[in-house]
């Protein structure tokens, strides 16, 4: 199995307490065939001294020093430069099991799978972690339908473009690649990726550590109109002529009122700092008549809790209402 080469991909930006960390945990990995492709997206802070002492270290490193263009920029420069039969992404604030590449591998080989998916363990800075809702349970293949249908229903993994392990043909290919100059860039990537693998195997080893809430990364700044991107992915992913085949409409209307949901998590802290006229071009864009058909008998979805129902109602008809009362609850005043 060690004849077979495996590109893993970090994308770098400014990052320079946890790189060395992200790293090393790829070069001791038990699996050797690896090649390990940072991409420095511009830093500038102290990550590219890092990188070059690693660079002497290993050398199964090649470095790729670009102009700052985003996360989807830097993935897409590693995708160019992967020359092996599987790859993989790690967030360069993350970390991944010293068996994380063996076993997945193993895991692809021995099942002929186009794609591995394993758990993820959310860990705070203090070391804390986080329990999560998805979690695969059991080892198991499943084909590219039931696959979107557990995407949809998030209770075994999410979007998240790490703890996947993909024949790096899925993306040459088909031509797959994350839009860069956006955000939510895995709800856009993802399901193209699972849509063109005939074999899904799921891992339930949490082999993949990721770094919850650090300062300065992309998903725990606060709002900005980025942040709408999310509802051009879901849209997308709706006109999708092949998901419309697998008759997921329940599963899939589900996943996209739960992305409308969190949207809101971002929306109600900023709630009164912005003009009325900004939240107003917002909440229309949210709830605008193209969108409003997913909404359509989300009622009778068996997949969505009444307080879920309850929130959408409100989203849909008084989001400015939401917005005060999510501000309340979180000062404990309701």
């Amino acid at each position: 199995m060690e004849n077979i080469k495996v590109s893993i991909v970090v994308p770098i930006y400014n990052v320079e307490r946890y790189i060395e960390k992200c790293i090393d945990s790829i070069i001791c990995q038990t699996y050797k065939n690896i090649e390990i492709i940072l991409v420095n997206d511009g830093s500038t802070d102290e990550s590219e001294k890092i990188i070059l002492k690693k660079i002497v270290a290993d050398e199964r490193i090649k470095y790729v020093n670009k102009k700052n263009g985003g996360l989807s920029s830097a993935r897409n420069a590693g995708i160019k430069e992967a020359t092996g039969k599987y790859i993989c992404f790690i967030d360069s604030d993350d970390w991944i099991d010293k068996k994380y590449v063996e076993t997945l591998v193993s895991a692809a080989e021995k099942n002929d799978s186009e794609m591995v998916i394993c758990n993820i363990r959310h860990v705070f800075e203090d070391g804390t972690i986080k329990e999560k809702t998805e979690q695969i349970e059991k080892n198991e293949i499943i084909n590219s339908r039931e696959a979107i249908r557990q995407l949809f229903l998030g209770k075994k993994y999410r979007c998240h473009a790490v703890n996947k392990l993909c024949r790096t043909s899925l993306y040459k290919d088909n031509n797959i690649i994350f839009p860069e100059g956006k955000i939510y860039e895995d709800v856009f990537t993802t399901y193209r990726l699972i849509l063109k693998a005939k074999k899904i195997c799921l891992c339930k080893e949490y082999l993949y550590f990721y770094l919850r809430n650090r300062t300065g990364s992309i998903l725990s700044t606060s709002f900005n109109e980025k942040r709408l991107n999310i509802i051009e992915a879901l849209n997308i992913i709706v006109e999708n002529k092949d998901i419309s085949k697998m008759e997921l409409n329940s599963e899939l209307q589900f996943f996209y009122l739960q992305e409308i949901i969190a949207l809101f998590s971002y929306i109600y802290p900023i709630f009164n700092k912005k003009n009325k006229q900004q939240l107003k071009e917002c909440f229309k864009k949210i709830n605008a008549k193209r969108n409003r058909r997913v909404y359509k008998n989300y009622i009778l979805n068996k997949y969505i809790s009444l307080f879920g129902k309850i929130r959408i109602i409100m989203i849909n008809h008084c989001p400015s209402i939401y917005c005060i009362i999510l501000k309340k609850i979180k000062k404990g005043e309701a």
